[in-house]
């Protein structure tokens, strides 16, 4: 019998946490999903003549060669997705510390909260990121555009810029939103990712360096970038955003055991 109620409680406490997540998940998918949708209906028709690949990194891989060309329609599309983010998962984590929903004492058990709820952060943030770009894919071949030989390349590549990019600053904010105001976070997130564009057309090689500069693609070598010389490639990103990342991650876990948590 005392097995039997283990067992029930046990079944009881997964469901409640699968419903927990699978709401987080809809809570941060729908309003991705439906900016996409909204950029495919400000798009328009497409029609057959339509490259999906050259489209989708034309829109998110911020292509610009000077300022002039950031109207009212690109700051849409290079703004919206990191204010999207921020706005739904930018202070996940501070959030749940303030309202007194983590309680516990013990290091490990500290620890091991941290790195569930940020690997889960990560997970949603880059879901977020494909749920804005799949319903704009979705509209061109509804319209008749051809899924043309590029299109895993281009999600491979601004997933690797872009989405990443928009996943460090999520977790940027939630890290350092245990140390300040996430509404400052926000302001300050945003500078940062405006700096960035503006580094990437007028900044030189040293530049490249300046964090938020990694999520543009088209200041990189590669196949829908400039196709300049060096070391700026979509690899070399997805590989400075995780480290930073990780970096984040280990002073988020540093602070959560140090510091008392009521």
């Amino acid at each position: 019998m005392e097995q039997n109620r283990i067992d029930r409680k046990l079944r009881g406490g997964g469901a409640a946490r699968a419903k927990k997540l699978g709401s987080e998940l809809i809570a941060a998918l729908l309003p991705a999903a439906g900016f996409g949708i909204l950029t495919a209906l400000i798009l328009g028709a497409p029609n057959s003549r339509v490259i999906i690949s050259l489209m989708l990194t034309g829109l998110f891989g911020a292509g610009l060669d000077s300022l002039e060309q950031l109207n009212i329609l690109m700051s849409l599309f290079f703004f919206a997705p990191p204010l999207l983010q921020l706005v739904f998962l930018g202070d996940r984590i501070p959030r749940e510390l303030s309202g007194g929903v983590y309680s516990l004492t013990r290091s490990k058990g500290r620890e091991g909260w941290f790195v569930k709820k940020l690997l889960w952060l990560i997970v949603l943030s880059l879901l977020m990121s494909l749920f804005m770009l799949l319903p704009i894919h979705i509209f061109a071949r509804i319209g008749g555009a051809a899924a043309d030989e590029l299109l895993p390349t281009a999600y491979l590549e601004l997933m690797a810029t872009w989405g990443l990019c928009h996943c460090m600053i999520v977790v940027f904010s939630n890290i350092i939103g245990m140390l300040v105001r996430p509404l400052y976070l926000l302001m300050i997130s945003l500078v940062l990712y405006a700096v960035g564009l503006v580094l990437s057309i007028e900044g030189g090689a040293a530049a490249k360096l300046f964090p938020t500069v990694q999520g543009i693609l088209y200041a990189h070598n590669s196949i829908f970038g400039k196709m300049q010389e060096g070391f700026f490639t979509p690899i070399f990103s997805a590989a400075y955003q995780g480290a930073v990342i990780a970096a984040l991650g280990i002073f988020g876990a540093l602070h959560i055991r140090k510091t008392d948590i009521l």
